[in-house]
């Protein structure tokens, strides 16, 4: 059995294995078992499309509230990518194709304006028309368009849009089975991917654990940036390095943006900010009102204010429907609210907080949540930094029952 094991790309050394290895191994002859030596791998150097922040065959993830910049800055990116620009702190490049693959802006009002606006050579970005059959993480057709058009960056956006209807985003398992192919893919074809994803409205967290979904976007990707609203100046934006598994973190990294004019600059002089910085600078801003979202994740919070309190879904649309919100916000609202999940009984579905899907703290972060919460608590403020027309209202009326709306 041992020797059945040799090919031309792995080496076993039958002296090295232990007695019983080998007696397990002729024990299971039905057992198909690939051992590598690492003597015998070949190392390989990281290469950079961004250093530190992006690589190539490596996934990254950039995320912040709506209407913060994340998806601008990531088209900034791409349109420099395609002209060989330098991005802030690093060298040229060769000129690269790019796919990008959107779930929320439209392709001909939004996309391609504001790729034109920042200067992107639109002959080098391709998005695959999905013929109404939506894209997924792990679809074959990602790697086929990558090979097609020699695109050296992937970016998707938002993440949530593409992991497929029937995976729980707040399962650990679920999320890495979709994650793990889309990793294998970017390494196979040395292509950066990057996905944009949303924030949770979870409270006092820190950043690390303020992505959406379960913990293991974050912790599956190799590089991990938050982009928010610099708290003396709403116009700024930082890019934040929150994690690096392949490089020490890097500065912070400043942009202005007009929303109105669609001019993006890059900025110097923030390369201290931290993630905590921004984080409660969007928390506490008072240029932006707390829109239907954020009362939604409230009521919701507010019904499941225990660990296992089951509440039927009727008595949350309820309570949201009482405040003038729509089904489709609802839906979107229990994705934030941390730990929560739900089951099927026979009179409809319920909705509790999981202690087991609650997040698990270490000395120091549990620290580090209670200096948050007193800051919180000694600055309150209803504001929330996220845009009302993310979540635009659809043609249903609040008050329908459950099936009849349109989402």
């Amino acid at each position: 059995m041992i020797n059945e094991l040799n090919n031309s790309e792995n080496k076993v050394i039958d002296s090295d294995l232990s007695d019983d290895l080998n007696e397990l191994l002729n024990e299971e002859d039905d057992v198909d078992v690939k051992i590598l030596c690492l003597t015998d791998v070949k190392e390989e150097e990281i290469e950079w499309l961004w250093f530190p922040y992006v690589a190539f065959g490596k996934v990254t993830l950039m995320h912040g509230n709506p209407g913060d910049g994340k998806t601008f800055a990531s088209l900034k990116i791409a349109s420099q990518c395609t002209r060989g620009e330098a991005l802030p702190g690093n060298v040229k490049l060769p000129p690269i194709n790019i796919m990008y693959q959107t779930a929320e802006d439209g392709l001909g009002d939004t996309v391609k304006p504001r790729l034109r606006a920042t200067n992107a050579d639109t002959d080098k970005v391709f998005t695959i028309d999905d013929g109404g059959k939506p894209i997924t993480l792990t679809d074959p057709r990602l790697e086929k368009a990558i090979k097609t058009v020699g695109a050296k960056l992937l970016i998707m956006d938002p993440i949530q849009a593409f992991v497929g209807a029937g995976v729980d985003i707040n399962r650990a398992n679920e999320v890495r089975a979709v994650l793990t192919p889309l990793c294998e893919m970017a390494q196979r074809n040395k292509c950066a991917v990057i996905l944009i994803g949303h924030l949770n409205k979870a409270r006092g967290l820190v950043s690390i654990c303020r992505g959406i979904g379960s913990m293991d976007f974050t912790a599956t990707v190799r590089s991990v940036l938050i982009v928010g609203r610099y708290k003396d100046d709403p116009s700024i934006r930082i890019i934040v390095h929150d994690k690096s598994s392949l490089a020490p973190e890097g500065d912070s990294i400043a942009f202005r943006l007009d929303g109105e004019t669609s001019s993006f600059e890059w900025l110097d002089g923030y390369e201290n900010v931290t993630a905590d910085d921004i984080l409660i600078a969007s928390r506490g801003s008072k240029t932006h009102k707390s829109t239907k979202l954020d009362k939604a994740v409230a009521e919701i919070e507010k019904l499941c204010d225990e660990p296992n309190k089951k509440i039927h879904t009727s008595k949350i649309d309820e309570a949201c429907f009482a405040l003038n919100i729509h089904k489709r916000t609802i839906e979107e609202a229990k994705k934030y609210v941390v730990g929560l999940d739900c089951e099927c009984r026979s009179d409809g579905w319920y909705y509790f907080i999981n202690p087991d899907k609650l997040p698990v703290y270490t000395a120091e972060e549990k620290k580090e949540i209670e200096n948050a919460d007193k800051f919180f608590k000694d600055n309150p403020s209803d504001d929330y930094d996220w845009t009302e027309e993310y979540f635009a209202p659809i043609d249903d009326a609040a008050g329908k029952k459950e099936g009849e709306e349109n989402v």
